[in-house]
């Protein structure tokens, strides 16, 4: 038996994603998929557009066997971290062979070259890291410079030096490389395997057929009255819990939550701000500075973005204020990552899989939320915390518009298909 790992968002679950569990099953010869998925808030700083549960059940009817979520605080991490709390669920689970990931190189190995440059961190690069840091390049950008000169140090083939540096600038890429690293730190022996993206582009704003983005999809959604159109992008045996999901709830977007967002940043102070994740003193000062020409998140973004700071990042940033995500969440002393192993969902035929979990996984998959506290760690369910009021928060805002009750984390339990 051969089990392959996925690391999704199904932000939302779309042909493309049902492509890649298919492929993932053939590239690698396995038998079954286990999907790790962002609950309802996602790593570009925001809600999910459908809630989790609905996310689940749609790659449930199109091929995952299991799926397990990836706490909030992850969730809406950098690419570094989010790769590293997803890679390290399936690295707990004990049972999966091999992660296969979409990138839009797909070659595995030129992903992993760059990976090992990361890790091992040569001095000449880390020079240079340095050197653009203090030249007030954003750390994202400061890499990526420094990585494309050490590579142009590198005295490549022209043919490979071409290719190593196409691969630092496409974000499946860039998410590939920080799976492949979170591997590596926790010396975990899942096997990295890759496929190409196929059509749409990452950031795509229109419906390109069969096969569009998560963000086309998105985006039509923010325009549109109906789901006509989307009927060809979406499985057809995965649309009736999307549908359903939309039509009772409505599309969540980023700014039902503005006015709880502006009500907590009036009274937290710069100090305060600073105790936030991926929040530094300057961008605190910022925030307080343009505090009084807030009407929406959204437009407030607009008013923080700088040359060196991305419209993701500022997103990243307030959601991480809004939901209470801290720095002191991820000061481990160790190489190891607070986590817990969470079941959202499962296929009836593959449910034997829990069983190989309960005797290999390296801490126990929690099924039923009223006995977690005894399952894992005080670190791990500090986060397991987080996700539950962030959830309680997300069901609160789409309750407004609900066609009917909304059930919460406790009495909602496993969806199984």
């Amino acid at each position: 038996m051969k089990v392959v790992g996925l690391i999704t968002e199904y932000n939302p679950f779309h042909n493309g994603h049902k492509y890649h569990i298919e492929q993932a099953k053939k590239l690698t010869g396995a038998d079954y998929a286990v999907v790790v998925m962002s609950g309802n808030y996602v790593q570009r700083g925001g809600p999910a557009i459908v809630d989790k549960y609905a996310r689940t059940k749609m790659a449930l009817s199109c091929g995952a066997d299991l799926v397990f979520e990836l706490p909030v605080t992850y969730a809406t991490a950098s690419a570094e971290f989010f790769a590293l709390g997803a890679v390290n669920i399936l690295d707990q689970l004990g049972f999966v062979d091999c992660l296969c990931f979409g990138s839009e190189c797909g070659d595995v190995s030129l992903l992993t070259a760059i990976a090992d440059i990361l890790t091992d961190e040569p001095e000449e690069y880390k020079t240079l890291l340095q050197q653009y840091t203090k030249q007030g390049s954003s750390f994202p950008a400061a890499r990526q410079q420094a990585l494309a000169d050490y590579i142009y140090s590198m005295d490549l083939p022209k043919e490979q030096l071409e290719l190593l540096l196409d691969a630092l600038v496409s974000p499946n890429n860039i998410l590939g490389i920080e799976y492949i690293k979170a591997i590596k730190r926790l010396k975990s022996n899942i096997e990295p395997t890759t496929i190409t993206r196929i059509c749409s582009g990452y950031h795509e704003t229109e419906l390109t057929g069969r096969i569009s983005s998560a963000s086309s999809i998105r985006h039509y959604l923010h325009e549109a009255s109906d789901l006509d159109e989307l009927k060809d992008t979406i499985p057809e045996e995965a649309f009736p819990a999307f549908q359903h999901s939309y039509e009772t709830f409505g599309p969540m977007v980023e700014n039902a939550f503005s006015n709880l967002l502006y009500y907590k940043l009036l009274y937290l102070s710069k100090e305060e701000l600073t105790t936030y994740l991926d929040v530094n003193e300057d961008i605190a000062a910022r925030i307080q500075k343009l505090l009084p020409s807030f009407t929406t998140i959204s437009e407030f973004v607009e008013l923080l973005k700088t040359k060196n700071l991305t419209h993701t990042r500022i997103n990243r940033i307030l959601f991480h204020i809004l939901l209470n995500i801290k720095k002191d969440l991820f000061t481990s002393k160790k190489e190891e990552f607070p986590i817990y192993l969470r079941l959202l969902g499962m296929r009836r035929a593959s449910s034997f899989l829990l069983k190989n979990s309960s005797s290999n996984a390296k801490v126990p998959v929690i099924t039923k939320l009223a006995a977690a506290k005894k399952l894992i760690s005080e670190e791990s369910y500090e986060h397991l915390q987080l996700e539950l009021l962030s959830t309680t928060l997300y069901n609160q805002v789409r309750s407004t518009t609900a066609k009917e009750p909304i059930k919460d984390e406790y009495r909602h339990g496993v969806v199984i298909q």
